[in-house]
């Protein structure tokens, strides 16, 4: 599989990284991991809607809460500790609400998307509407995107208006982000290890360059690639919201750093690859040549004797075999 190798070469860095330096942690990480590929790997495809319809339901509640929050709070949190990170689950809950309509259900997954729509716009995240804009700008048809790009910067224009003057978040990050690098400079190959620095670093390629080097760093984005090459296999119905999620995780994460909410999100998306595009690709491997004469009997009525060409129950049209 595309992904395995990968996912494996960043699990054995990481705990090198731990091993080397005064991390913890890494049970809990090879765990989440494992169960990724478990899940990816046991999973069929017919089960996958049943799934993204659960954190479509999940993403609807979401909103509701969400709308009683504003009533007393200035920025909707959900059931997070922050708005930032609601915007970051509200984004990337978006696009596999869009993965459930390719999927051929409608009303579920078009109510679902509206609500992470309005998830955002409640938070007031400028991160989550950049992210949402790398998304979208990734994944529509070209003749939609000034429209999705538009709708973007009014979000942006708007979250500036009504915001507090005095934010301070975007001098905080560039300290951060200063340390960060500091950081790294002195333990550049493998890092710290995880959990050894009180602070996050607001950005998740900076976080994985502090705490497992740029070898661990490299490894991640070997992950990244992997997870790209593997969703441009899907079918052309499900390769836009993919591609989009994808995009969205990276831009988003440049300034939040990783969550529970945003974890659990990537991990089922990485399962749905491990799981659906194998499958696909089984299929249209061409294992059959029906083209072959022998095949051709052997399949037909050479071989079971009907003129029908041996398709009594429609076998054939069933699974998708295009006839010769």
């Amino acid at each position: 599989m595309r992904l395995l190798l990968p996912i494996a070469a960043f699990c054995i860095v990481v705990g090198l990284a731990d091993a080397a330096g005064y991390g913890h942690g890494y049970g809990q990480f090879l765990m989440g991991w494992g169960a990724v590929v478990l899940g990816g790997t046991v999973m069929r495809r017919a089960r996958w809607p049943a799934v993204l319809a659960v954190l479509c339901a999940i993403a609807l509640g979401m909103t509701a809460l969400c709308l009683v929050q504003v009533h007393h709070m200035p920025r909707a949190r959900g059931i997070f500790a922050s708005a930032n990170f609601l915007a970051g689950y509200a984004v990337l809950s978006l696009f596999l609400a869009w993965l459930l309509l390719s999927h051929g259900r409608r009303w579920l997954p078009i109510s679902a998307m509206a609500a992470c729509v309005v998830m955002i716009a409640l938070s007031q995240s400028r991160g989550g509407a950049v992210a949402l804009a790398a998304g979208l700008l990734t994944s529509l048809p070209r003749k939609w995107r000034g429209a999705a790009l538009s709708a973007c910067g009014a979000l942006l224009l708007l979250f500036e208006a009504v915001r507090a003057p005095s934010d301070y978040t975007i001098v905080y990050r560039l300290q951060l982000w200063r340390l960060a690098l500091l950081v790294a400079k002195n333990h550049l190959l493998l890092g710290v290890g995880q959990g050894v620095l009180f602070n996050r670093f607001y950005s998740v390629p900076l976080d994985w360059l502090v705490t497992t080097g740029i070898l661990g760093l490299g490894c991640w984005l070997w992950v990244v690639v992997g997870c790209v090459r593997t969703a441009l296999r899907l079918r052309d119905t499900q390769k836009p919201p993919m591609l989009g999620f994808i995009a969205a995780y990276l831009v988003g994460g440049l300034f939040i750093f990783d969550t529970p909410a945003t974890l659990i999100l990537a991990g089922i998306a990485v399962a749905y690859l491990i799981s659906v595009v194998d499958r696909d690709v089984a299929k249209s491997a061409g294992l059959v040549d029906y083209g072959q004469p022998f095949m051709n009997g052997a399949m037909g009525a050479g071989h079971t004797g009907r003129a029908d060409g041996g398709d009594r129950y429609g076998a054939v049209a069933r699974e998708g075999i295009p006839r010769r």
